[in-house]
Order: structure tokens, then sequence, then C-alpha cells
């Protein structure tokens, strides 16, 4: 019979995933790690933008006010004041909700093209990066290298929600003259990030300078 420690033992392998079980049982060396961090170890962030959190909030709030605003604004104008004309109720209403529904699309607008976050798969980091140990094999991508290169960019959609655009270094677009909040199109869409962050990261230095 199985004695206590076993048991755990035997308990705990269970929890493994198939692969680490069968590498146990063999006897071959595998390094596991939990299933929650196979996904988050497919890529690596590259550029984390600053304001990521203030804008969502922003948009966040903003958007709750407009619909707040939109729901009650119309009972206003049945539990208003009884002296006033139902169609300057009306007009006030409308004229509220218009301008709130406003103020929210010009938000939307200005933020749309923030990017939250850059990430670069690691099996391609892996080709351009070597190894603390192994600075001097260093490789230097070359430039049709740099323009299969994908990265995935993180922005906000209307409703405060992450979307997510991957696409290779060669469907970047600078503009021709400087734009306020645009850094470059991807298939015309604006995206916008903070040329002094991208100096810090080496690999998007080493990407967008072959670019620009």
């Amino acid at each position: 019979s199985d004695t206590p420690m076993l048991r755990a033992v035997h308990l705990g392998t269970r929890q493994l995933p198939r692969a680490c079980q069968l590498a146990i049982a063999t006897q071959h060396s595998v390094q596991c790690q939990p299933r929650r961090w196979q996904s988050e170890d497919a890529r690596q962030l590259l550029y984390q933008g600053p304001l990521a959190k203030p804008v969502r909030t922003l948009k966040i709030v903003s958007l709750s006010s407009t619909s707040l605003t939109w729901t009650f604004m119309p009972l206003s104008i049945f539990l208003g004041n009884e002296g006033l004309p139902t169609a300057s109720k009306v007009a006030v209403a409308g004229t509220v909700c218009i301008f709130a529904a406003l103020t929210t699309g010009v938000l939307h607008w200005f933020t749309r093209a923030y990017v939250r976050r850059i990430y670069i798969p690691r099996d391609t980091l892996a080709h351009f990066v070597a190894p603390p140990e192994d600075v001097q094999l260093l490789q230097t991508p070359r430039d049709e290298e740099v323009l299969d290169v994908e990265l995935t960019y993180e922005t906000l959609d209307f409703l405060g929600r992450v979307k997510t655009t991957t696409a290779p270094m060669s469907k970047l677009e600078f503009p021709a003259e400087h734009k306020a909040f645009v850094s470059f199109f991807i298939d015309k869409r604006p995206f916008f990030v903070h040329p002094e962050l991208l100096q810090e990261s080496p690999v998007l230095t080493g990407l967008f300078t072959r670019l620009i």
C-alpha cells in the first residue's frame, strides 16, 4: 500500500500537464511550468503607454455618464417643472443628451489611436536577441527580416474594451508631415505611441529606425 508521502506525490503529479507526467514516468529531463504561464509566455511585452489606465478610466466614466444622461433626461420631461411647456422640456433634454454624446464621441476620436501595449512573439524575439551570456552573438536583422516581424498593438474601442491589432512591420505607414496624436498608420488606421518610450526598448528602436 502507498504511504501518505507517496500518495501526496502521486496527487501532485496528476496536477501537472500530460507531457510532464510522461517525463516523470520515463525519467526524462523536461522543464515544466503551470499551464497558465504557457500562453502568457508566448509573447513579450515591449512597450506600455504611461496613460493606458487614465485613458481607459476616462472613457468608461464618459460613457457611463452619457448612458445615465440618455436614461434619465427623458424622465425629466414628465417629472420636471409642470409650469414649463412640454416643447421646452424636450428641447432642453435633447440638447443635454446631444452634448453628452458629442463629448464622448470627441473623447473616443482623440484616444482611439492611443497604443496601450506592444507585444512581440517570443519565438520571433529569440532570432534578434541573444541570451545574456552570449551577448557577442547578438544578431542584427536584415531589412527584409524586419518587414516580416509581426507586432501586436493594444488599443481601446468605443466602449473601452481592449482591441488588438497584429500586423507585420511592412504594413506600417508613416505620415508625410507631423500629425497630432498620430505616429503611424496600419491599413489607414492611426496609431499613437510615445516616441521617447520607443527609445527605451532596443528591439523597438532597431525595428522602427529601419522603417523611418
